[in-house]
């Protein structure tokens, strides 16, 4: 889903796209104010989705972040866009003991979070050049004037609930009947997302 089509929605939701088939300039009542808020609405809901129900996995290369000499340890800062390390943290890529022309993945549990989002790491770890670190990210947010074609962030079966999020926030202080409905329905989609199963092949 893009912006223009959440936008949309959200508008039609409130009852403020169209009156007789006709769409509502921007400057009546209070479609400005309406479509001001969105954009912030939709950072905090989609912040709300991959911080609960719907999670954003990254991978990056340890070697593609800073670091910092610490004597006996090397200090990862990472990226801003971090939010929590995925399952064991970091995996490192080796060609598979057995002969078959394959790769299998090692987890490497020896490091350190420092600080919430630093990695301390012994600089006689195994295979650092080829570790990965494996983590959870936060979404990419929506500016204050979002072009209409700007994708949504996390997967498209999140987008469906963010409308309705929007919408009950639009109408919470005008009409509580309404707030509720809105928001309920945003509580049941938000119950069906859920998190694809994986098999985990690192050791």
């Amino acid at each position: 889903m893009n912006y223009g089509q959440l936008k949309k929605q959200v508008m039609q939701l409130v009852f403020s796209e169209s009156i007789a088939g006709n769409e509502i300039p921007v400057t009546y009542n209070n479609q400005a104010d309406y479509i001001r808020a969105i954009p912030g609405l939709a950072n905090d809901c989609m912040m709300y989705i991959a911080t609960t129900v719907k999670k954003i996995p990254e991978l990056v290369p340890l070697k593609s972040l800073a670091s910092e000499d610490l004597g006996a340890y090397t200090l990862y800062p990472l990226p801003k866009d971090f939010w929590r390390l995925n399952n064991g943290g970091l995996i490192w890529q080796r060609p598979d003991i057995y002969d078959i022309p394959r790769y299998s993945y090692q987890r490497y549990h020896g490091y350190k979070l420092y600080a919430r989002n630093k990695l301390m790491i012994p600089k006689n770890a195994p295979h650092l050049d080829g570790m990965m670190v494996e983590y959870y990210r936060f979404p990419e947010t929506l500016g204050d004037d979002p072009d209409d074609l700007t994708e949504l962030d996390n997967t498209p079966d999140t987008h469906p609930a963010i409308p309705y999020y929007i919408a009950a926030q639009l109408v919470m202080y005008d009409d509580a009947f309404r707030y509720s409905a809105l928001h309920n329905e945003f509580e049941t989609r938000l119950s069906r997302i859920t998190e694809p199963i994986t098999t985990q092949y690192a050791q």
